[in-house]
């Protein structure tokens, strides 16, 4: 069988519908400006949210999502997936799979599952969830809150602004494992921020 791929771009600024049918059919999904529902294939795809407030689904398959300007809830499905909230704040969710998440600029929540995840909160408020899964957690800019997990997981804190100002006022708990935070960048430790259940913190 011969693999295709399937682009749909809807048009106008109001709101759309898109669910793509064809179990051996990737697919190029494009939102328009307005409040979409993007439904993608059993395989890898590739769907933009754009403008509005989108509901994305990944289903099955290795997808990379990218939500656009406004207020999005994504959830990546089954596979490895790529997820980036870009503006906005953000709700997005790898499920399950080795996913990489982004959440981008404004107050999001990121979430890993089932997997080894990478995710990175990016700027902004954030909240952050492991779940199960040795995951690598990037946390940016903001106020954030890191609830790890299970298994043995590393935590990267940041730096706002000139070196050795630590992002601020983070609540991390490491949950169950072996974990490790990590600060980069020439950060340190502020005394604003909480650690609990964490075994090694550099």
């Amino acid at each position: 069988m011969i693999a295709k791929t399937i682009l749909v771009s809807l048009t106008g600024a109001a709101f759309g519908v898109v669910a793509v049918a064809g179990p051996a059919s990737a697919a190029v999904i494009n939102g328009t400006g307005g409040d979409d529902t993007l439904r993608g294939t059993n395989m890898s795809d590739t769907i933009r949210g754009f403008g509005g407030d989108d509901r994305i689904f990944g289903r099955a398959g290795d997808d990379q999502v990218f939500g656009g300007t406004g207020r999005d809830l994504v959830h990546g499905g089954a596979g490895g997936d790529s997820l980036d909230g870009e503006l906005r704040a953000d709700r997005l969710d790898g499920d399950n799979g080795n996913d990489n998440v982004d959440g981008g600029r404004g107050n999001d929540t990121v979430s890993g599952s089932f997997g080894a995840d990478t995710l990175s909160d990016g700027v902004g408020d954030d909240r952050v969830l492991g779940n199960s899964g040795a995951d690598m957690i990037d946390v940016g800019g903001g106020s954030d809150r890191v609830l790890a997990g299970d298994d043995n997981d590393t935590i990267l804190i940041g730096v706002d602004g000139s070196p050795g100002t630590p992002s601020r006022r983070d609540f991390v708990d490491c949950g169950d494992g072996l974990d490790t935070v990590i600060f980069t960048d020439a950060g340190q430790i502020d005394p604003r921020d909480r650690f609990v259940n964490c075994e090694n913190v550099n």
